[in-house]
Order: structure tokens, then sequence, then C-alpha cells
């Protein structure tokens, strides 16, 4: 890990006390509260470090008119800025995960009835958002499957079909338990999180779906602890 001492985004004490420390030598610290909420291990009770490198930044004259143009006052806001944003990556990372390993549960725990028709009919739609996203690129779908996703036509096609009986399965299970439990969502939860999301819930079917969003999120919050 590479820490910028003196922005204190890891640990002020730690950082403070590594001032004047030596390369490939080990250091010994208590772990704080602060490290133990950040890394999400309150059990580890020291911190062990040992510098690798010990370097030094300087704003150069076109550093200082790249953090001008685009509104940092210095070096050290641009990169509390990069650290926060890649925390928040990481904690989108583990929850989408930990959501993932959750909705694979209870589908498994599930009896499903899907006619054929609706998975025919989603299985298009998945297959309309993947030309998008060919599209997007500039290039055909034959070219994205084969290139971008490596797969051939068989397995792009299939790969269409069980994402749509996924999303089928997963949105079916979400109802269930958001009426078995009696969770329900209000107008103005609705709308704040398209304000929030900036999305236009003046369109019907945008609304609706960011409706089912705003369900899928309450139920979740229920039964996996986010980060």
């Amino acid at each position: 890990a590479k820490l910028l001492i003196g922005a204190y985004l890891f640990d002020k004490g730690i950082e403070d006390k590594l001032v004047g420390k030596d390369v490939n030598k080990t250091y010994t610290f208590k772990a704080s509260s602060t490290v133990k909420e950040f890394y999400n291990i309150p059990e580890v009770e020291k911190v062990i470090i040992e510098p690798q490198s010990i370097v030094r930044y300087v704003e150069g004259s076109d550093t200082k008119s790249f953090l001008d143009e685009n509104g940092f006052n210095g070096l050290k806001e641009f990169y509390t800025y990069l650290f926060k944003m890649k925390v928040e990556e990481q904690d989108f990372e583990k929850n989408s995960s930990i959501k993932d390993a959750f909705i694979k549960y209870a589908i498994e725990k599930c009896t499903f009835d899907i006619s054929y028709d609706d998975l025919k009919n989603y299985s298009d739609e998945v297959l309309k958002e993947q030309i998008q996203n060919a599209e997007s690129l500039g290039i055909g779908i034959d070219e994205y499957y084969t290139n971008v996703l490596s797969l051939n036509e068989k397995e792009f096609f299939q790969m269409c079909a069980e994402s749509a009986e996924k999303e089928i399965k997963k949105a079916l299970m979400i109802g269930a338990l958001s009426q078995h439990f009696n969770i329900k969502i209000s107008d103005d939860y609705v709308d704040e999180y398209c304000r929030k999301a900036e999305i236009d819930s003046s369109d019907e079917v945008i609304r609706t779906y960011a409706s089912y969003l705003c369900l899928e999120e309450l139920v979740l919050s229920k039964f996996v602890q986010l980060i």
C-alpha cells in the first residue's frame, strides 16, 4: 500500500510515527479503531509495517496547472479525492459480492414456474442491451461477443438466456420476500431515490423500474449486512 504521510487517511498516529523510519525494517503499531473500522477487522490488535521505499511528492508546474484546471487546491486534496473514490469502489465491489451471494442462495431455495414466452421475451431484451453495448463500441454484435466477451455464437446466446432467467428469478424472489415480510415503499422514498440517482421519474416506465430497485434495496437490507 502507498501512504501519503500527512493526509491522515490511514491512521494519524501511525502516520506520524512512520516519519523518519528506515526502509526494510519492521515496525509494529497498535491497531486503532480507525484501522479496524476501515478494513473491517475488529479482531486485529496490531499492525506490522515494513517500508519498502520512501518518496517525496513535489508539485511541478504542470501538476499545479492540472490541479487548478480541475478545481483542486493542492496535491493533498487531489490524493484525498482519489483515496476516497478508491474506497468507495472497493465498498461497492464488496457489497455487490455480498448481495450476489445472498441472491444466489435465496434463488436456490426457491421453486419457480417461468413460462417459455416470458423467458424468450426477456432474453430478447437482454440481447437488445448487448447489441446496444456493441454499437456503443462501434462494432457489430459478432465482433462484440467474439473479441469483447470471448464467446462463440452458441455461448453468447446461452449467456443471454441464462442472464434473463436469473433476472426473472431474482425479481420474483424479491417480490415474494417483500410480500411475505410486508415490505413496502412509499412514493416519497422513490422520489428521493430518483433525485439522488438523477433519474427522470416523470417517465412511467423508468419510475416503475426505479420503484423495483428501491424495493430490492429494502428487501436485501433486511437479510444482508452491507459495508
